[in-house]
Order: C-alpha cells, then structure tokens, then sequence
C-alpha cells in the first residue's frame, strides 16, 4: 500500500492480517532460498535453535521451536538420515536424548544466516534503516508481551 492511500478492505488495517500476510510471504522466500540448500523450514527451525543452544534435550527443542514433539522427532529422523544431527542419550535421563549438530549442520550456519539476512532486506527494503530498526524493536515488544498472556 502506498503512503497516504487508504485501505481498500477493512482487513488491511487489522494488524493480525497484515501480520500473517507478510510472514506468508516471508515464509515463501524462505522456503525458496532453502530449497537450494536441500532444506525446509522444519530444517532451518530446528538449526537456528541448535545454533544457539546445542545438545539440549529433544524436548526443549520441540518447546523452543514451538511445534509438538512427534514433529520435532520426524524431522529429527530426516536430519539425522542426512546427517545433520545426532541424537545421544542423555546422561541424567535414561528417557531422554540431547540434540547434537554434526560438522555438516554446523556448515550450513553461515549460509542460513545469509538467507535471513537477504529476505529481511528485501521484506523491509522500503523502510529507512531507523523505521526497520523500530519496527523491529515494537514487534519484539509485542512479541515478549504477548508471552505473558
């Protein structure tokens, strides 16, 4: 929409739409630029997750990229056929398993990191530098107050 004009439907003015709107886009983009690696986002999730915080136990890892564990196990099985990750039992729990990233999936963190990069700037291109770093700053308010709720 350009500056100044008015929306054409009441939706264009509801933050919830235009929230979802952009992250299918962003989401399109993404799927694109790792397909060319040979990933998908379950994928990408769950290497930026372990980037940050390798060798946590399978479950923290279903919680912090926020899907259910049967599907965090399935694309542990596919990730771990390709070898990206392997899963070691963990030594306080006989039940649970740590995830680990194999030299492979460390390999891929300069790219991925790239291809954030390159979608943000093209979704955000319009904005000056200071309206991105705004924007960026009010959604992650909106985002850490809406963790209370």
């Amino acid at each position: 929409m350009k500056e100044g004009s008015k929306p054409k439907r009441v939706r264009e003015s509801s933050f919830g739409w235009l929230v979802n709107a952009l992250a299918r886009r962003a989401d399109a983009r993404m799927r694109e630029e790792l397909a060319e690696l040979g990933l998908d986002l379950s994928s990408f999730a769950t290497l930026m997750t372990l980037f940050e915080r390798e060798g946590i136990a399978q479950a923290e890892l279903s919680a912090a990229v926020g899907v259910q564990s049967s599907a965090t196990t399935r694309t542990l099985d596919k990730m771990e056929r390709e070898g990206l990750v392997e899963r070691r039992a963990n030594p306080k729990s006989r039940r649970a398993h740590q995830v680990f990233l194999t030299e492979k999936g460390r390999a891929f963190r300069g790219d991925l990191i790239a291809i954030i990069a390159r979608v943000n700037q093209e979704a955000l291109q319009h904005l000056s530098a200071s309206n991105r770093k705004q924007l960026v700053k009010w959604l992650q308010e909106i985002e850490l107050a809406s963790r209370d709720e």
